[in-house]
């Protein structure tokens, strides 16, 4: 049996637009979520690595430093972290 050169590339063809379809399906339901989550999402880790870098010279609680609200902030930052991982897996579904 022997195959011709229309028949090869026209398996190919349809082999590589199956595959693409495939591809952007899955790509779509990976990102099925507002980029704009993921933006809010990095700037929450950066607002979090800047509070953990900052420094308090005039503390007088060298425990709590900015009297305890530095730590509070970086709590509920990354309570906010889980609701936004949280709305994009939501919108993912």
């Amino acid at each position: 049996m022997t195959l011709d050169t229309a028949t090869v590339r026209r398996t190919a063809l349809s082999l590589s637009v199956a595959v693409g379809l495939a591809g952007s399906f899955y790509a779509g339901m990976a990102y099925a979520h507002d980029s704009q989550l993921d933006d809010a999402h990095a700037h929450l880790v950066k607002a979090v690595a800047l509070l953990k870098a900052s420094t308090n010279p005039n503390a007088t609680h060298a425990k709590r430093p900015f009297g305890g609200h530095r730590g509070r902030a970086i709590s509920l930052i990354e309570r906010a972290e889980k609701q936004i991982a949280a709305a994009a897996a939501y919108a993912d579904k």
